[in-house]
């Protein structure tokens, strides 16, 4: 018995090393065909800029809004993605939504409500009286199919958004 054991012993060790994955190197193809040159960017998201785009606010009081259309946000979007909506600081910078203006005591506050198809932007004082018209205004949107940002991308931050996602 020892002498079986002894020889398959054996036997297994010569099968395990003769054995090889790799073959001989075949001829090379034929080259492919070039792809077309893309823009960069991400596919997945898409950025707009509303500049002006709000010089008509309605007045539903004591609150003021306006409507920004914006075709790419679906019932996905809603459901896996996200949308992100910043306001401008009238000096190049951006302000993430929800951001309340705090003036002697109370808070302009501007909100975003996502739907399908479109954003309105809710304008309103904590005092809860009638909001002053905010007059033109810009916002940035950003729209994002199922993405996900890491932890050290701040999705309030306008610019860490737009250089992780590569938005130009």
């Amino acid at each position: 018995m020892k002498r079986i054991i002894f020889y398959f012993t054996i036997l297994a060790t010569v099968f395990m090393f003769s054995c090889t994955k790799e073959g001989k190197v075949g001829p090379q193809g034929p080259a492919g065909i070039n792809g077309t040159n893309g823009t960069d960017g991400n596919a997945n998201v898409h950025s707009y800029t509303y500049n002006g785009a709000s010089a008509n606010w309605a007045l539903s009081a004591p609150n003021y809004y306006c409507d920004l259309t914006v075709p790419e946000i679906t019932q996905s979007i809603i459901d896996n993605g996200a949308v992100l909506v910043y306001l401008s600081n009238g000096s190049g910078g951006w302000l993430a939504l929800p951001f309340v203006q705090w003036y002697n005591g109370y808070g302009h506050q501007y909100n975003a409500v996502i739907s399908v198809g479109a954003i309105r932007i809710w304008v309103s004082d904590s005092d809860l009286t009638q909001a002053s018209n905010p007059g033109t205004v810009s916002f940035k949107v950003v729209v994002m199919d199922g993405v996900t940002l890491p932890k050290n991308v701040d999705p309030k931050n306008y610019y860490e958004v737009s250089n992780y996602l590569n938005i130009k």
